[in-house]
Parts: structure tokens; sequence; C-alpha cells
């Protein structure tokens, strides 16, 4: 019984730091995709960031304040950097502004790649289209 307290105290501590490293978007030393829209009459955007481990953010940009939507599954992660990769998104120069404005932004060590484009330019490609819509479908509440 002696042996059980120490073993269950070394158990509980082994156990407790195998938990994954849970991050901010400040601090996130791999690839992150920033994305949303905003503008308009009030100027609000709404921001979100999903890092390469799945871990998703909502950024308020009239507080400022970040929260953590949850996580996304690492498949989903993966298949949505391949897209980017596919369709050269680095490589992707558009910057349209409009009154309303969408955006993707790939960010990876120190740099940025960004897309920006309004809903009535119809200067964005197809791909562009489809990658924000689905990186839009992340944020919506599972059922």
């Amino acid at each position: 019984m002696k042996l059980m307290f120490p073993l269950t105290i070394v158990m509980t501590l082994f156990l407790g730091s195998c938990k994954s490293t849970q991050y901010t978007p400040g601090d996130y030393p791999k690839r992150q995709i920033v994305f949303g829209s905003g503008g308009g009459f009030t100027g609000k955007y709404e921001k979100y960031t999903l890092l390469e481990n799945g871990q998703l953010f909502y950024k308020n940009s009239i507080t400022e304040e970040v929260t953590e939507q949850g996580n996304v599954p690492k498949k989903t992660v993966k298949a949505i950097f391949k897209q980017m990769s596919e369709m050269d998104f680095k490589e992707l120069v558009l910057e349209k502004k409009e009154n309303f404005t969408y955006f993707i932004e790939l960010k990876e060590k120190d740099q940025a790649y960004t897309c920006e484009w309004g809903g009535s330019s119809g200067e964005e490609n197809e791909q562009l289209k489809e990658l924000y819509k689905a990186l839009m479908l992340l944020t919506k509440p599972t059922e």
C-alpha cells in the first residue's frame, strides 16, 4: 500500500506532462492561416486563425479579444494546407480591397502571403473562393 501512493503521484505527473502544448496565434512557431472578412459601414472584421496543430481562434476586431474556438481534426488541417500548396497560394497576388473585403493569409516563419478581394471585383479565382468556403466551414459549430 505504501508503494501505491508514490507510484500514483509519479503516474499522474507523467501522464499530465504528455498533454499537447496549447498555443496562441502570437506564439505559434509553425504555419498558420488567417482568414475572414469585414469592412462595410461598421469596419468590423471577422478574423479567424487556424494553426497547423488544429487549434482555431477568433479575433474580435473591435475589442481585439482572441478566443479559442476549438480544434480542427489534423486530417482536415493537412488537407487544407495541401490544397493551398496545390493552388500555389504563395504565388497568388490579389489585393483588391473594396467596401467589404475577404482575405486569406498564409503565415510561415517570417513570411506572410496574403490575398484580399471584394465581393464585386470578380478578380478572385474559383480555387480561392473554394478555399475560403472550406475555411469558413471550420468556424461553424458542429452538431
